[in-house]
């Protein structure tokens, strides 16, 4: 029988039994909980941290992330589930190949989570929205749990490589609920700052400003897009460009020559590199879509 070290806060009676006091702290310690796992493979992983109480200011913070992977019959099936400091929330499941585990061994190696197991830590009283948890077991039958409702304890590059592993797998097969697209070339006078948002698979809405030429269009309120426009749009799978890193800001600068592309899944902002040929494709369609809706308000 594993041995616990306890340090308990007081209990206040309560009508429903004992219940501990808002503030009050319970620490367990399992004193032989091994801090070096022996096991390379990883067969049922369950990690959940937050970074809502992040000091460094980066794209990972704001958020509580719920990332869950199990080998079962060679192949992987994982989750990944991201929530923001408002409620809202983007989930998806994914599956993947044995190397899935692998790769999330590395990021548990590299930075030595195995030295927390054992350790739990509950503060009464806090909300759901901070802290951190490790579950993870290994095909040895070796287990690694660690916890603590009040301080994310996993470094913080441990944090990003994970969400990167989990966030590349969910987002390659969800479809974005808002894009922001930047564009500026003064050598060919034409930039655009169009933002289009998705409704199921087959509505999309755009607003906002473009310039061809010299020609001016720019549009305040939303106009739904036309079912071909939609259908291209679709037809270039843009959650499968490559993550550009840094979100940038989504706004027009001096330089002679810039684009950037965000896509939004419901509350997880993802910036994406956007080669020449893609944002020619979408530049096409959006004006287009500007000069059809240009000449309806015309007719109108």
């Amino acid at each position: 029988m594993k041995k616990l070290t306890f340090f308990k806060s007081k209990k206040q009676k309560h009508m429903y039994g004992d219940m501990e006091e808002d503030g009050g702290v319970e620490k367990k310690v399992v004193i032989n909980a091994p801090k070096h796992i022996q096991s390379t493979l990883i067969i049922r992983f369950s990690v959940e941290m937050s970074t809502v109480a992040a000091a460094k200011e980066n794209e990972y913070c704001g958020y509580v992330y719920n990332l869950k992977a199990a080998l079962e019959n060679g192949a992987v099936k994982g989750s990944y589930k991201c929530r923001d400091r408002y409620g809202s929330v983007f989930e998806q499941r994914f599956r993947e190949s044995v190397k899935f585990m692998s790769d999330l061994n590395r990021i548990v190696t590299e930075y030595d989570l195995a030295k927390y197991n054992g350790e739990s830590c509950l503060v009464a009283g806090l909300p759901d929205n901070y802290g951190a948890s490790v579950n993870i077991t290994f095909a040895s039958g070796e287990h690694l749990y660690a916890s603590n409702n009040q301080s994310n304890f996993i470094p913080d590059n441990a944090v990003k490589e994970m969400v990167e592993l989990f966030e590349s797998r969910a987002i390659s097969v969800s479809n974005w609920t808002k894009m922001d697209l930047s564009y500026n070339n003064s050598k060919c006078d034409s930039c655009l700052y169009v933002r289009v948002k998705r409704e199921g698979t087959n509505d999309m809405f755009a607003e906002g400003y473009l310039v061809s030429k010299g020609e001016e269009y720019s549009f305040d309120e939303e106009f739904c897009m036309s079912a071909e426009a939609v259908g291209a749009i679709n037809n270039l799978k843009l959650s499968s460009l490559p993550k550009a890193g840094q979100l940038p800001e989504i706004l027009h600068t001096d330089d002679d020559s810039e684009q950037k592309l965000i896509l939004c899944y419901n509350c997880k902002e993802v910036a994406k590199e956007l080669d020449n040929k893609t944002l020619a494709r979408i530049y096409d369609i959006l004006l287009g879509e500007f000069i059809r809706h240009q000449e309806e308000l015309d007719l109108s």
